[in-house]
């Protein structure tokens, strides 16, 4: 996260903002945990406003290798904690370039609010179709 999105709690962020900065220059890793327990505190903030006469799902997509970089302080226990206190918020995992046998998935799976919400995508094609079925899935 950057501090265009009102987070900022690593003196050096790896987040969207400094890749576009650095013109997707890749460095490798990803602070998971941080992300994901951020976004869970978001919905909890006095910054998430859902205006008059609307109705909005919570709902938080990770799509990822399922590996943290471990740089953060945030840990796979941190987030399992947040997300039972919010249970209101939903977490759907997408392993991106691994297999439902790769141990990471199953760090995936444990994120996610169930077992129908962890899933892999193989390719840009079942990337799509997962994202569109979310539109579906209330």
């Amino acid at each position: 996260f950057q501090a265009e999105d009102g987070i900022r709690d690593l003196v050096r962020s790896r987040g969207l903002g400094d890749v576009y900065k650095r013109q997707l220059e890749t460095r490798g890793g990803t602070n998971l945990y941080q992300s994901v327990f951020q976004a869970l505190r978001y919905f909890r903030s006095s910054s998430y406003k859902v205006p008059p006469n609307t109705t909005r799902r919570k709902i938080i997509v990770v799509l990822a290798d399922g590996q943290d970089d471990g740089l953060s302080q945030v840990k796979l226990p941190n987030v399992l904690d947040a997300h039972r206190r919010n249970k209101d918020v939903k977490i759907r995992t997408i392993g991106f370039g691994i297999t439902t046998r790769d141990p990471l998935y199953q760090v995936l799976c444990q994120m996610a609010s169930d077992r129908k919400s962890c899933t892999v995508a193989g390719d840009a094609a079942s990337l799509k179709k997962i994202i569109t079925s979310f539109s579906e899935d209330r």
